[in-house]
């Protein structure tokens, strides 16, 4: 019997800006199917200035975007230190690093990520698998979204796999060649709407639920033209500020409950649009402890919703950028032509070796 083990460390920062999510987890194959037991978990948080750095990040200059890069970079190097320190009992054999998006422009073969990719190969002196979006917009794909390579390998006894972060994704599991793609911005427009109140978020949905709908804004939202594009499909940040920010904004005078209120509704309903009756949909991310988002997804469908462990729930990307790692060192398909609408099915992420 063929039988592989990895211990692996990945990290993913995402656009929800609550912090750098890491894992160390041992990923093993048996012949031919993937498990994953994951080892340790954290989310470093970022320090309130350096989040309004990284919202800022996508309108920066070539060279201010350097510094940030520098700045991010270090800081990642000092908290996977002393994750690594804490758990110092494990040795990973490879660091998996999504990096922090800030531009995402894949019509115009733009995807950036913050990270010092070859520094922090040097400092750990383990080998680093980053770079991951960049190589599938090269081959004309969108380099977004990536977790249905590991999805289709970790998530199989699921028909669809929904993530609620900054964005909504949707991995259908389904067929031989999976379908994902972005459905909706979710936390990027929530967060942003209670900052007013000096909130970060709204603590379950409560000041969502208090609200009532706002007809107009509804209608609205659910008309933008990428709702009716088919997939592959991806959403930046770039389209919530240039498309979706300004039609909220003509709402300013709505309460802040209202609008929140109505934004989780027009969520609930393009999720609902994506999910097919009598499925099975693992839900993870931070959207799932919105209680009110949650309770109206599940009234908009008929699928069968289930949760997972409060880890899976919070560090699933995390854990799935190590494993496309894993893939990519082996030289295997981790990214798919079905999602990305790239040239063709690819292992992709750069690899960088420890110099000296």
């Amino acid at each position: 019997m063929q039988q592989t083990k990895h211990v692996v460390l990945g990290q993913m920062s995402g656009t929800s800006l609550d912090g750098q999510d890491l894992v160390l987890v041992e990923l093993e194959c048996v012949e031919g199917c993937w498990n994953f037991s994951l080892l340790a978990t954290h989310t470093f948080a970022y320090d309130p200035a350096f989040v309004d750095q990284l919202k800022q990040a996508h309108q920066l200059s070539l060279s201010d975007l350097e510094s940030l890069n520098l700045e991010y970079g270090l800081l990642t190097q000092q908290h996977v230190s002393m994750f690594l320190k804490k758990h110092s009992e494990i040795h990973p054999e490879l660091l998996c690093f999504h990096g922090h998006t800030v531009k995402h422009l894949p019509q115009q073969g733009i995807t950036h990520q913050l990270g010092t990719w070859q520094q922090w190969a040097n400092h750990f002196e383990i080998e680093v698998v980053g770079e991951f979006r960049k190589p599938d917009v090269a081959l004309g794909g969108q380099g977004a979204p990536l977790v249905p390579g590991g999805d289709i390998h970790l998530f199989s006894k699921y028909d669809y796999t929904l993530n609620l972060g900054g964005f909504a994704n949707i991995t259908d599991i389904t067929h031989k060649q999976p379908m994902a793609y972005d459905i909706c911005a979710v936390n990027t427009v929530l967060n942003r709407c209670v900052e007013p109140l000096g909130m970060l978020f709204d603590k379950g949905g409560q000041l969502a639920a208090s609200g009532e709908l706002i007809a107009d804004l509804y209608d609205r939202l659910n008309a933008l033209e990428y709702y009716q594009k088919k997939a592959p499909k991806s959403l930046g940040i770039e389209w919530v500020e240039e498309v979706l920010i300004p039609v909220i904004d003509e709402f300013s005078g709505e309460k802040i409950e209202n609008i929140l209120h109505t934004y989780i509704r027009h969520i609930a309903y393009q999720i609902a649009r994506c999910l097919p009756p009598n499925k099975h949909v693992l839900i993870s991310g931070g959207g799932a402890y919105n209680h009110f988002l949650m309770e109206q997804i599940r009234a908009q469908t008929q699928a069968s919703i289930e949760l997972g462990s409060l880890e899976l729930t919070e560090f699933k990307e995390a854990l799935i950028f190590a494993f496309l790692g894993v893939l990519r060192k082996q030289e295997q398909v981790n990214c798919w032509a079905s999602v990305t609408g790239a040239d063709k099915n690819h292992s992709t992420g750069i690899v960088f070796f420890p110099e000296g």
